[in-house]
Formats: C-alpha cells, sequence, structure tokens
C-alpha cells in the first residue's frame, strides 16, 4: 500500500506548482480543462492494459437504494453547511430543509443498508472495533492533511502575498515527505507486521505540525513554513497506508472489497467535511471581527482565520491519537484466513 500511495505523492507534488503555473499563465479556468486530456491518457491506459478477474458471482444485486440514500445524505449536508456561511443566499426556511432532508437521507441510508443483499456499506463491519476505529482515524486524518495543503496556500498567496505559482512551489517539500513517509510506513508494517504504535506516533507528529502551522504570521519565515510542512508531511504519509490495512487485517476475506472501498471513500469524505468545517471556522472568524461590513480583509486577520484552523486541526489530531489508544494491534499475517467479523473481540470476552 505504501509503494501504491507513490503515484498519487507524485501526481500531489506535481499538482500544486504546475497549477500554479497555469493559473499565473492561462487562468483558473484552465486547471478545470487541463483534466481532459490526462483523463482521456488514463483511459487510453485503462482499457487495454488494466487485467479482469473474473469472480464468480451467483447474484448480481445493485444497492441502489443505498447509492440514492448516500447521495443525497452526502449532497444535503454539504449543501445545508455550505449555505449556512451565506445568508443571503437562501431563506432560514429551506436551509432548515436541507438539514432535515439530511437527516432523513441518513435515516433512509441505515434503513436501506440492514435490508440490502449486497449492501454498499455493511453495517456489521462497525461490530469489529478495529475497522470502526481505523474508519474514524482515517476519516480525521483525511481532514487535517487536506487542511494542510488547502490553507497553507491561503497564507502564502493572502497573508505572505506570493503568486499562486510560487505558492504552489513552497508545497513541494510537504508532499516529498509525504511520499517518503507513505513508503516508510507500508515497509514498517510489512516488517514488524503491526501497526497501532504507528498510527499513534502518526496523530502525535500531526498535532505537533498543526500547533506549529497555528503559530504562523506575517513574520514567519519561509524557512520556518518549510520545517513546519516537513513535519505535517511526515505525519500524513505515515498515516496514508496504515489504517486502511489495518481494516483490511481484521476482516475476513469475504469482505476485503467492500472494506477498502470504504476506507478510501470515508478518507475522501473526511477530506470534503473536513475542509467544508474548516471553511465554516475561516468564515466565522472573518464576519465576527468585520461585522458583516464590506471592510477589505486585511492580512492579519486572514491570518487569524488560518490560526484557528490550524487550532481546530490540532484538537482533531490530539482525538485522533486518544482514539487510536484503544486500537487492537492484530498480528498481521501473510494469509487471509476466513473468520468471522469481530471474531477477535469474542476471543478477548471469553
Amino acid at each position: 500500500m505504501g509503494l501504491f500511495g507513490i503515484a498519487g505523492g507524485i501526481s500531489t507534488v506535481v499538482g500544486p506548482t504546475m497549477g500554479g503555473f497555469i493559473t499565473d499563465s492561462l487562468g483558473w479556468q484552465w486547471i478545470f480543462f487541463v483534466n481532459v486530456p490526462i483523463g482521456i491518457i488514463a483511459l487510453s491506459l485503462i482499457i487495454p492494459y488494466l487485467p479482469e478477474f473474473r469472480a464468480i458471482v451467483k447474484e448480481k444485486v445493485m444497492d441502489y437504494l443505498g447509492i440514492i440514500t448516500f447521495t443525497g445524505t452526502i449532497t444535503s449536508f454539504l449543501a445545508a453547511l455550505t449555505f449556512s456561511q451565506l445568508n443571503t443566499v437562501i431563506s432560514q426556511a429551506l436551509l432548515d430543509l436541507l438539514w432535515i432532508f439530511a437527516v432523513i437521507m441518513f435515516s433512509g441510508f441505515i434503513y436501506a443498508e440492514r435490508k440490502a443483499k449486497e449492501p454498499v456499506l455493511p453495517l456489521y463491519l462497525f461490530k469489529n472495533s478495529v475497522f470502526t476505529i481505523s474508519s474514524v482515524s482515517v476519516f480525521l486524518s483525511g481532514a487535517t492533511t487536506l487542511a494542510s495543503t488547502v490553507y497553507i496556500l491561503l497564507f502564502l498567496q493572502s497573508v505572505q502575498g506570493l503568486s499562486p505559482s510560487s505558492s504552489g512551489a513552497y508545497l513541494t517539500p510537504l508532499m516529498f515527505t509525504m511520499i517518503i513517509a507513505a513508503i516508510l510506513s507500508g515497509q514498517i508494517i510489512s516488517k514488524t507486521g503491526t501497526y497501532k504504535k504507528l498510527a499513534l506516533i502518526s496523530f502525535a507528529i500531526s498535532a505537533v505540525g498543526m500547533f506549529l502551522l497555528s503559530t504562523m504570521t506575517q513574520n514567519t519565515s519561509n524557512l520556518e513554513i518549510i520545517i513546519y510542512e516537513i513535519i505535517a508531511g511526515i505525519s500524513a504519509g505515515l498515516a496514508m497506508p496504515l489504517f486502511i490495512i489495518a481494516a483490511q487485517n481484521a476482516v475476513a476475506k469475504r469482505d476485503l472489497g467492500a472494506v477498502t472501498s470504504s476506507s478510501m471513500y470515508i478518507e475522501q469524505l473526511g477530506s470534503v467535511i473536513g475542509l467544508a468545517v474548516l471553511g465554516t471556522v475561516v468564515n466565522m472568524t472573518l464576519n465576527l471581527n468585520l461585522q458583516n461590513t464590506t471592510v477589505h480583509v486585511s492580512s492579519s486577520l486572514l491570518a487569524t482565520a488560518v490560526h484557528n484552523v490550524f487550532v481546530i486541526a490540532a484538537v482533531l489530531n490530539i482525538m485522533g491519537l486518544l482514539l487510536c489508544f484503544f486500537l487492537k494491534d492484530i498480528y498481521m499475517s501473510d494469509e487471509m484466513e476466513e473468520e468471522k467479523i469481530g471474531c477477535e473481540d469474542a476471543l478477548e470476552s471469553v
């Protein structure tokens, strides 16, 4: 998993710099157009070269109700969270309806997953403490990792006054250390067969990194910012393969597909929801200080908003650290045994 993450890591190194260059040279609209040729190249490689593994499936059942209700839950939740920051966009009654709709859709999703023959997210997986803790941990990790990249860029551009291309280049140390740490994390887990200590170290380093990033001001030197980025990159890289591997190791072979896809989606979900929540923190900081006026936002005020974001990110990492003390360190074997979910819990309770 660590080696598998190299491709994504390389893209995260090249992406911000290239994105900044395109924005400075052609305009931000081209950031979206550039994905078209890249997508064509990817499809031209996937179609002829991706191997097709045929599995014997007695009955093909698609969980349409689960897909619809989950999509409705996330869409309405994010819309409500976004519009709650912009009081003039929609009425309060419509905003309340979005929150109510999100709750109804979530209740429908739980019902659908309990009744589905092939659920999108099998709820019985959450009876396994390793899967549950790993899911929450990867959610928190995804939220804080994206925050470190987005709000470092905001700080560099809006507070330090750097151009998009220069600020993108400044993210290279963070992304580069993330790649190295992800590779080392996978190698350490494969050699030691354990992951709990690495999870604790990851969240501890991340908490320190977020705290250091929260201390950035207009007078913070570029060298200090790079050091803070490296610390944050190390913690993000260590966590990148860790919790997915832990969840995979704790379930039966038949559930590997559901566990892997769920863990990866939960990580992405953490990034999206975390960014929305932390964006709310930024807007609340600005609104409280500007008192809903049209006064120009000063760089010092933006620095305060970024400070609040990283303080909350540090708190989230402390929560993850405390949670990982309860993570069971199941020794990883070379062969996946067909065992029932939560059998480790049952054995320990006997």
